[in-house]
């Protein structure tokens, strides 16, 4: 008999346990500097660890592991085996054929001009037997490796933990709460005119655990190169590479677009869960009627004015051309489900009050003199600047168009292609990135996973109850509203984002895969 209670307690230990330690994850590496800072790499190495040792006790205490029907996660493991294929040094004859400019920069042993722009095959003797590797950057890309394992051990587990409504809950408020803690700092630092993480933090400039300038120039953003010395002997001048620093927005390095890529994840999301949560499910009762017999009032109503002030602030830090994607994320999680759910006008009205604050804030960003196109609160990439970024790192895929220039690698490539003063350590598209670090075969993954969500999509909808549609169409108006913008922006280049990212698309991939379970409150 003890036997048979013991193992009820202990799964449900392990439940909480794996809960704390993902919004632990999720939560932790946007409150620490975006993942960015110093330490917390090793602590997020721990945290995924243990959120995997904890759910294989949880698989072994239920005796059995589901599979899902699903290729994402087969996907996931074939770009991580892209990576490994790119750090393998190749036999002469196949990277000549697969990697031809790769295999001149490291025959010469650095990168150049000379190989990544003239024509590689007359830039170096071909010297005969070498095995030399696809990627430009070896330790970069050994780092994107590890990176990129834990964010899909996370969706691994994400997948597979949310096997009820109140799991899901738990990774959706920890990405909700991430952006929502942000919103609040950008509300005060925008009344009081203070950048700086927390309001208060420069990179290089605060405590030994605060982010420092190496931390800055690897985050996402741009650097400039700056003078460290005068002319000297032989007229030779020093320079070295410094950030450019923008207007930081809370607790997130990466500065206002590291705050719009949470929020393209997060507001969708939020303004699903308010609707969801005013659904009469069958009650007769008025709306607030209803609210006021269930308690849920006051937590309805706090939810929405926080959706609104995330809209606001979205509204005038991204300006109008990357306002777009939130606005149709909005649409989407808002409006098709009006009618099934039983709110109808509610819900239109609830969503139109939404983009009515976002295109006030995209108004009043407008209204203080900054370019076209170009966000109010930062230096940032306006539209012909972001545009011309593209242009040269379509020059790269062009260059690397197989296996492309190793994944993790753009940062040390694109100087050699750049068209303008200042270098992006990003793409200004991660769609963009993603096909320059990872050429065509990076691509045809992405195509195979979207065909493969494009396929299940439809039945995936029809197999959820009318009175639950808020919550599916809140995940569709997320994915819609995180890929458009990562298409315009970057995105999964900052640690936080990655991880927000990995865990929700976990759960999307349960629902596509048949798991309805996921908006039941008790399975």
């Amino acid at each position: 008999m003890l036997l048979v209670n013991l193992r009820p307690r202990l799964l449900l230990m392990t439940d909480r346990v794996l809960s704390a330690l993902v919004a632990t994850t999720v939560l932790g590496a946007a409150l620490a500097f975006g993942g960015e800072v110093w330490w917390a790499r090793p602590a997020l190495a721990f945290l995924l660890t243990a959120l995997a040792l904890a759910w294989l006790v949880r698989v072994l205490l239920l005796g059995r592991w589901r599979l899902l029907k699903s290729p994402l996660s087969t996907l996931g493991l074939m770009a991580l085996m892209l990576g490994l294929i790119q750090l393998t040094p190749l036999p002469a004859r196949l990277a000549a054929r697969l990697a031809p400019r790769a295999r001149a920069a490291h025959s010469l042993g650095v990168l150049s001009d000379r190989v990544l722009t003239d024509d590689p095959s007359a830039a170096l003797p071909e010297p005969s037997g070498e095995r030399t590797p696809a990627t430009l950057d070896r330790p970069a890309t050994l780092r994107w490796l590890a990176g990129a394992a834990g964010c899909l051990a996370l969706f691994c587990v994400a997948a597979h933990f949310a096997d009820r409504l109140g799991h899901a809950l738990v990774i959706w408020g920890s990405i909700v709460a991430a952006f929502f803690i942000n919103t609040v700092f950008a509300l005060v630092q925008l009344t009081v005119d203070a950048g700086g993480l927390y309001g208060t933090i420069e990179p290089g400039k605060g405590a030994p655990w605060a982010p420092s300038l190496a931390d800055a120039l690897h985050a996402p953003g741009v650097s400039v190169l700056r003078l460290a010395t005068e002319s000297g002997r032989g007229g030779t001048v020093w320079a070295v590479a410094q950030p450019d620093p923008p207007f930081l927005i809370g607790s997130l390095m990466g500065g206002p677009g590291a705050y719009l890529a949470l929020g393209a994840l997060a507001l969708p999301l939020a303004l699903g869960l308010t609707l969801q949560a005013l659904a009469p499910r069958g009650s007769r009762e008025g709306t607030w009627t209803r609210l006021r017999n269930s308690g849920q009032a006051g937590l309805v109503l706090f939810l929405y004015v926080l959706v609104l002030a995330g809209s606001g602030v979205v509204g005038l830090v991204a300006g109008p051309w990357l306002a777009l994607p939130f606005a149709l994320g909005l649409l989407l999680a808002g409006l098709p489900a009006a009618r099934a759910s039983g709110l109808r006008w509610n819900a239109v009205a609830l969503t139109l009050g939404v983009l009515l604050i976002l295109g006030l804030g995209v108004t009043l960003g407008n209204s203080r003199g900054h370019p076209p196109g170009s966000s109010p609160l930062t230096t940032p990439a306006t539209l012909d600047e972001a545009r011309q970024t593209w242009i040269d790192s379509a020059r790269i895929l062009a260059d690397f168009p197989i296996l492309g220039s190793g994944m993790g690698s753009f940062q040390a490539v694109f100087p050699y292609y750049k068209g303008r003063d200042l270098t992006s350590n990003t793409a200004q598209s991660s769609l963009l990135q993603w096909g320059v670090e990872g050429g065509a075969a990076a691509l045809i993954l992405t195509a195979l996973g979207g065909l493969w969500c494009l396929i299940r999509l439809p039945g995936a909808i029809r197999r959820v109850g009318t009175a639950d549609r808020a919550l599916p169409f809140a995940l569709i108006g997320s994915a819609m509203c995180f890929i458009t913008f990562s298409t315009l922006h970057w995105s999964i280049e900052l640690a936080a984002v990655a991880l927000a990212a990995s865990a929700l698309a976990g759960t999307w991939n349960r629902w596509l895969a048949g798991g309805t379970d996921l908006f039941l409150a008790r399975t």
